[in-house]
């Protein structure tokens, strides 16, 4: 099996990068003060979306998996530590309708194939 990290895209590693400056002015700021299962998990989404610029990984059914499971964490974490909203209910349902999409992929046409755009 070929290497799922044969190159890097810098624009789109550049993503993770920005969401991680945003969190962390956000909390330093003192305007968002995150319990630790959401700052866990905001890592985690950070993490994620710089993952997007490794290529190939970041064009498979795995990736997207991944990133589906992480923004359904982040809506979890928020919901169970925080307060029910809107948003957090959203990416909670999209995030599990995300995570059985492209597990019935993965199971169909295996993980490491490419999602078509």
């Amino acid at each position: 099996m070929p290497s799922q990290f044969s190159s890097v895209s810098p624009k789109e590693v550049a993503g993770g990068v920005v969401v991680a400056f945003v969190a962390v002015a956000l909390a330093a700021s003192g305007y968002y003060r995150p319990s630790l299962p959401v700052a866990a998990s905001i890592v985690l989404l950070v993490g994620v979306t710089a993952a997007h610029g490794l290529k190939p990984f970041g064009d498979t059914v795995a990736y997207h998996l991944l990133q589906a499971g992480a923004f359904a964490v982040y809506g979890l974490a928020v919901v169970v530590t925080e307060d029910v909203s809107v948003l957090a209910a959203f990416l909670v349902v999209v995030g599990l309708l995300g995570v059985s999409n492209y597990a019935w992929k993965a199971a169909r046409r295996g993980i490491w194939t490419t999602v078509g755009r």
